[in-house]
């Protein structure tokens, strides 16, 4: 048996989901392939022989391009041909809205269970045709409640009819703690930690999630050093960074190492408290819920949290007390306030966080229905 994953996207190197379930998989089924491409971030390398990442580029032409998608599902056509085609027994499981018409079609033309996977939330409008064909889609794997209602809104489709399963966006292999490479503070070596409150914002850094505002908002906030740590080398060219520098040359520090994702634990198990906020500027952030890859990350390694309100996300940072809700991301005297109230009690707020984690953002814990139905 075999499991094959369409990514379109391609970049399985910082998508904790992909890595998660491709490993999860790989227990299941004899090989579990997953047909990407080349994109800005490096390569991932699976730890387990029988997970394999397809580059589509190396199935096309010289001179075409896997971006267009139809020499995508050429390229899968042609890695089909040289070796076998889906069988019944197989797994198609197809990763958001662009190639959702190619697997899903494959897997009916061989009879192959199928299944979707959503990561981001379609922004723009689905054609016609598609959202009839999303009404024969059984099987579906999102986030939370919130998320599912906006994908089943966006393709004009109800749930009835459908398996539902929730899937946290979150790391579901082990780490091997013994690395080389520099911890993301001891990279500043040129500055004394032992006085200050190490916030962190890891990931992104855009307007999106107010890096902008944070990097003003830590002018004010004397106790405490602001650390941005981006998945990519950071652009220090770029007109948005310039930006942040010029607001905050104080205690705003630009992390410069890049980290593969098994070694992410060197960014965030230096820091004190981790940030993550994000604009409604639609779905995909505003019903960030359990889609926030940095906040499962901060709470798997027993990081207290400062968040922003937004529904279906700040509750469960409140439900569990493993963090601060700020209701005004530009007032700093609430993240004085909430800074403040974290480092008063910082052993509660750290073991909050880490329940919060095993009760809400444990992949393999939260994944065992989909498994039991599809798996066994």
């Amino acid at each position: 048996m075999n499991a094959y994953l369409f990514f379109y996207d391609g970049y399985v190197s910082v998508s904790p989901t992909v890595i998660s379930m491709s490993y999860a998989l790989s227990d299941y089924f004899d090989t579990v392939i997953i047909f990407a491409k080349h994109t800005g971030f490096k390569d991932f390398q699976f730890k387990k022989d029988n997970i394999k990442i397809v580059y589509c580029e190396e199935y096309v032409p010289v001179g075409k391009s896997v971006n267009k998608l139809k020499y995508f599902f050429k390229a899968s056509l042609n890695y089909f041909k040289k070796t076998q085609f889906p069988r019944k027994e197989d797994l198609i499981l197809n990763i958001d809205d662009l190639t959702f018409p190619f697997s899903f079609l494959l897997a009916k033309l061989f009879r192959a269970k199928f299944t979707f996977l959503s990561l981001e939330i379609p922004v723009d409008t689905i054609p016609s045709w598609k959202k009839f064909l999303f009404q024969f889609v059984r099987s579906i794997l999102i986030q939370d409640e919130l998320r599912l209602s906006s994908l089943l809104t966006s393709y004009h489709c109800s749930s009835y009819g459908k398996k539902i399963y929730y899937i946290p966006n979150s790391i579901g292999w082990q780490f091997n703690y013994e690395s080389h490479s520099m911890n993301l503070l001891a990279q500043f070596n040129h500055i004394d930690f032992t006085n200050k409150i190490v916030c962190a914002q890891i990931g992104m850094i855009y307007p999106q999630v107010y890096s902008d505002v944070l990097a003003k908002v830590f002018t004010s906030i004397q106790s405490a050093v602001l650390i941005f740590h981006d998945r990519e080398e950071i652009n220090y060219s770029n007109p948005f960074i310039q930006e942040l520098l010029s607001i905050n040359n104080k205690n705003l520090l630009l992390s410069g190492l890049v980290y593969d994702i098994d070694e992410i634990f060197l960014a965030y198990r230096p820091i004190d408290i981790g940030i993550a906020c994000y604009k409604y500027v639609d779905d995909n952030f505003g019903l960030i819920g359990k889609a926030s890859g940095k906040l499962s990350c901060y709470l798997y390694f027993k990081k207290p949290v400062i968040v922003n309100k937004l529904k279906g996300y700040s509750e469960i940072i409140e439900k569990y007390q493993c963090g601060v809700v700020i209701t005004d991301v530009n007032d700093f005297h609430e993240w004085q306030k909430a800074i403040a109230l974290i480092m008063s009690n910082y052993d509660y707020y750290s073991q909050n966080a880490y329940r919060c984690y095993l009760n809400e953002f444990d992949f393999n814990k939260q994944s065992l229905p989909f498994f039991k139905d599809n798996c066994y």
